[in-house]
């Protein structure tokens, strides 16, 4: 539909509609638009459906030429009135059951309920009434309306202000950096990495997670919205997230759902998940496989990843899984796999665990009990030589530099960190490097959640934590954790020897900078 003809059609219909309005002591115009968008979507007029919606919503939903195969109208795709038009539309004879007129005038939210075949079928619709015309619009619209934006090579931020000091040319280079290699990873084309350049991911930095579940209905960390493709999240920035988003740039053409093991696997193996980066994940998930906290066929199907263990057992383990069907396949013949385990919500729910190893089974070319096999040595050698922090030291270490209360030492890949202690004072401590003179006086989240908002952040990007148990790796730019040892979990006689605490690094982790250690401080707890 043309731009003139998809006017006149809004014009016609907002006439008629404002004369029924003028007619009825309820003025409900807003229902009736919901309801001729109803009467549009199942007639399957989609293309009018869809101009019903903001002109710049339509905009960002086909941003990227995202199109999601048997959903109709991809603007709406998460509704389950859109999606299921064939069971539902004999249900929409009253558009809402409720409407709430919004703290700002311009903006209603109209509430859908109704039972369904026994099952209770919920949405809401948000609109905007522009002083002529009301418009379906995303809900990210009324909440985040007058937020200030920032910008990077590839993402516009729209930051709630009490987060924007955590925003700082460090971890928006970092966010930049993480989309390019991961555009290179996933085969994108250089075309499509410049349209994103041009015309932006937009990205919801949120102050609370109670704030994203006022946008989407969902108490969660962050997400992709699907209709949108934006990133709502109270994180940032939320690798996770991004790596959804860019799957789907990737396949442009791809069903709504995918088997879990596969979409949050890759997700977690290119971005980790939740504030922890795949280095420090996959060394969890081999963990917990190799203890048989879980197995990997009880996370095969839709209702297994889902209820057979929680999320911080399940993504760690899908995790591993897609790092090593990748490193056996490859990232192109993976998403052909990601492809095949992809439909309707009821065709994944519906496959079992015997299809899901057929499937496996017919890329890899292994029957299910070899293919296993071969995992559990790729467990083995991600706990060994695969891992990135370890306990202990490595063999011919060069001494770099050594203080009071610590020494640094190093070969080609490692760099090892020894803090002395004695049996009455146990070490408890933090070694702060990687100074970099642009993160003085900027936020972290990670930083004022171990050191408290009163400290100021005095610009050393990483940070080791260690005590008698357990040592951690943490970025304070990206804030995440990026590789840790439990003692508890995982003994080593490595760890703790003699009168050192010990622990070494892979220099893949850190940055250029990071490898200079002219400054430096060590915190005692």
């Amino acid at each position: 539909m043309t731009h003139t003809n998809r006017t006149i059609l809004q014009l016609a219909l907002c006439s008629a509609l404002l004369l029924i309005a003028g007619q009825s002591s309820g003025g409900n115009v807003h229902l009736e638009t919901l309801g001729e968008y109803y009467d549009l979507a199942v007639s399957g007029n989609y293309e009018s459906a869809a101009d019903m919606w903001l002109e710049c919503d339509q905009e960002r939903a086909s941003r990227f030429g995202i199109n999601f195969i048997g959903v109709p109208i991809k603007i709406d795709c998460t509704s389950p009135i859109i999606r299921n038009l064939a069971v539902m539309r004999d249900h929409l004879h009253s558009p809402a059951n409720h409407v709430a007129r919004l703290a700002s005038h311009d903006y209603y939210r109209l509430d859908f309920s109704r039972l369904v075949n026994n099952s209770l079928v919920e949405h809401s619709y948000y609109m905007y009434f522009d002083n002529s015309y009301y418009w379906l619009s995303f809900p990210q619209d009324f909440f985040c309306r007058d937020w200030p934006v920032d910008s990077s090579r590839y993402l516009r931020i729209n930051t709630h202000p009490t987060v924007g000091k955590y925003l700082n040319s460090v971890v928006l280079y970092e966010a930049d950096r993480f989309i390019e290699e991961t555009a290179t990873l996933l085969n994108i084309e250089a075309s499509m990495l410049d349209t994103i350049a041009d015309r932006k991911i937009e990205y919801f930095f949120c102050e609370s997670d109670q704030r994203i579940e006022e946008i989407c209905g969902h108490r969660v960390k962050g997400l992709l919205d699907l209709p949108s493709n934006d990133i709502i999240s109270s994180f940032f920035p939320h690798n996770h997230e991004i790596v959804h988003l860019l799957v789907n740039i990737k396949l442009r053409q791809l069903p709504l759902f995918t088997q879990p093991l596969l979409r949050e696997g890759l997700a977690v193996h290119l971005g980790g998940r939740w504030a922890k980066a795949p280095a420090a994940l996959s060394g969890l998930g081999a963990f917990l496989l190799r203890e048989k906290m879980v197995s990997l066929d009880s996370l095969l199907t839709y209702s297994g990843f889902n209820s057979a263990a929680g999320p911080d057992i399940a993504y760690p383990v899908a995790g591993l899984f897609s790092s090593f069907l990748i490193d056996r396949v490859g990232i192109d013949t993976f998403l052909t796999l990601y492809r095949q385990l992809s439909g309707s919500e009821a065709e994944v729910e519906a496959m079992t665990a015997e299809e899901v190893k057929t499937a496996i089974g017919a890329v890899t070319e292994l029957e299910w009990s070899a293919l296993l096999d071969e995992f559990a040595t790729f467990i083995d050698r991600t706990l060994t030589e695969d891992a990135s922090f370890l306990p202990g030291s490595v063999r011919q270490a060069e001494l770099l530099i050594e203080g009071a209360g610590f020494s640094i030492s190093n070969d080609a890949d490692w760099l090892v960190f020894e803090f002395p202690y004695n049996n009455d004072t146990p070490p408890i401590g933090s070694f702060a490097f990687g100074y970099d003179a642009r993160l003085v006086g900027a936020g972290s989240l990670l930083f004022e959640e171990q050191h408290g908002r009163q400290t100021p952040f005095d610009g050393y990007r990483f940070a080791i934590q260690f005590d008698g148990n357990e040592a951690g790796l943490y970025d304070y730019a990206t804030n995440h954790l990026v590789g840790k040892h439990i003692q508890s979990l995982t003994p080593s006689p490595e760890y703790l020897d003699g009168e050192v605490l010990r622990v070494k690094v892979k220099k893949t982790l850190l940055g250029e900078s990071a490898l200079v250690f002219d400054k430096h401080k060590l915190r005692h707890r």
